[in-house]
């Protein structure tokens, strides 16, 4: 199984502000989600939280080491619904929510289930934890010298990638870094 690291941000790092992106950029949102549909999705819980839900189309897997909003979670979006149209309505169709108390134990399930690419979405602590283990990183180069935020993508050498520039009709500057080696 590949595992990707897929984030927008500036030459400098930032990749989030008070709990968001520190900006909103419509390609770069839809070349997400064309890139991450039918894969599975992993990242933190304050990620989630500022999602608010478990993204469509996707296997959500949630780092947490609280167990109690672990069960609260899924619980809310586990709940069995007399009306098959309910999920649909909360925006949750075709879409599975689990939780994991560390990243090794949602790369498990991914090889489990047998995911060919699981995808690390964030935040910075996940990136920080899956940059060492990580087969590829999606960049999206946000060039926005005016970009303020909290929230700063790890440290990480460039040196030990392949960089790939991705052709796109959106304008973003989209890199594909390949580990050395691997």
């Amino acid at each position: 199984m590949k595992l990707a690291i897929i984030v927008a941000m500036t030459p400098q790092g930032l990749i989030g502000r008070g709990g968001a992106l520190p900006w909103h950029d419509p390609a770069d949102l839809a070349h997400f989600k064309r890139t991450t549909t039918g894969h599975a999705v992993i990242m933190g819980r304050k990620t989630f939280e500022s999602i608010g839900k478990p993204l469509p189309n996707r296997r959500n897997l949630v780092l947490t080491r609280d167990a109690a909003w672990a069960t609260r979670i899924r619980q809310q979006f586990h709940a069995p619904s007399t009306l098959p149209h309910d999920n649909e309505r909360a925006g949750i169709v075709d879409a599975t929510l689990e939780t994991a108390d560390s990243l090794d134990a949602a790369v498990e399930v991914c090889h489990r289930r047998g995911e060919k690419t699981a995808f690390v979405i964030g935040g910075a602590q996940t990136y920080a934890a899956a940059l060492p283990r990580a087969d590829e990183l999606i960049v999206t180069w946000m060039h926005r010298p005016d970009a303020v935020g909290d929230t700063f993508f790890p440290e990480w050498n460039k040196t030990d990638w392949i960089a790939t520039p991705v052709a796109n009709d959106a304008g973003l500057d989209l890199v594909r870094y390949a580990r050395r080696g691997g």
